[in-house]
């Protein structure tokens, strides 16, 4: 499948199918987005560059490259090279559940990537993604309580959005989505569950799966537009812009 034909939303929602249908942990998962950002980066710089992404092909360029860091060298999701340099390294985060108990971390983590690949000078993009109503689940797999990503939540990141420093990304893309269809006995449904339903379940659960970028009309004006403005099409352009 070339991923660069679909659209953000059809790239996720592929994403999150196969979340349901392999493990949560499966980095299969993340292949949807990772080569559509690649596929969009090569729309915008064209040829003469190496684009390396994780994917299916088992080709040269379908894995993750190592970045040289000012501490330690890092595996990152999508690279971009030139006669073997690196001009631009991106990060990929979508978060699906269990947002409270990992958020510090998600961004201290983000924090000390920025610095640790941009003090050698190499300009960092990071692209975030976040259900609206993300569930929480108790260890035995079942809903203990939904979590919505609210302005509070937003700050943080819109703050680093607008910070100019080694320790915030050159480009920051935030994606808030609505998914619908995963719900099992009105619960969205955990991963590890998925597997238990019969064959015709699963494939209605699928069928029905539907994915959106949010409008963010239940955040301020001010808030709705700076997220606007870190839509990803808009983002990854001018990233390309700036390592060309």
């Amino acid at each position: 499948m070339n991923y660069g034909d679909l659209t953000w939303e059809e790239a996720l929602k592929e994403s999150h199918e196969t979340l349901l249908t392999t493990h949560p942990r499966s980095p299969k998962k993340l292949i949807p987005p990772h080569q559509w950002i690649k596929e969009t980066l090569k729309e915008y710089l064209g040829s003469g560059y190496e684009y390396y992404a994780a994917g299916e092909g088992g080709g040269p360029y379908d894995r993750e490259y190592k970045v040289p860091g000012l501490f330690y060298d890092k595996m990152v999701d999508i690279t971009v090279v030139k006669n073997g340099k690196v001009k631009g390294a991106i990060s990929f985060k979508f978060v699906a559940s269990n947002y409270s108990q990992n958020s510090n971390n998600y961004f201290e983590n983000l924090v000390g990537e920025c610095f640790n690949i941009q003090a050698m000078d190499i300009p960092f993009c990071h692209v975030f993604v976040i259900r609206d109503k993300i569930p929480y689940y108790n260890r035995d797999r079942n809903v203990q309580k939904y979590e919505q990503f609210t302005q509070h939540n937003l700050d943080k990141y819109l703050k680093l959005n607008r910070f100019n420093d080694k320790g915030a990304p050159s480009k920051l893309s935030m994606s808030v989505i609505h998914i619908t269809g995963d719900e099992y006995n009105g619960d969205i449904i955990h991963p590890e569950s998925f597997k238990e339903l019969d064959n015709a379940t699963k494939n209605m659960i699928l069928n029905n799966i539907d994915v959106h970028v949010s409008d963010y009309r239940e955040y301020s004006s001010s808030v709705a537009n700076e997220l606007k403005s870190m839509e990803i099409h808009k983002v990854l352009k001018e990233f390309a812009d700036l390592i060309k």
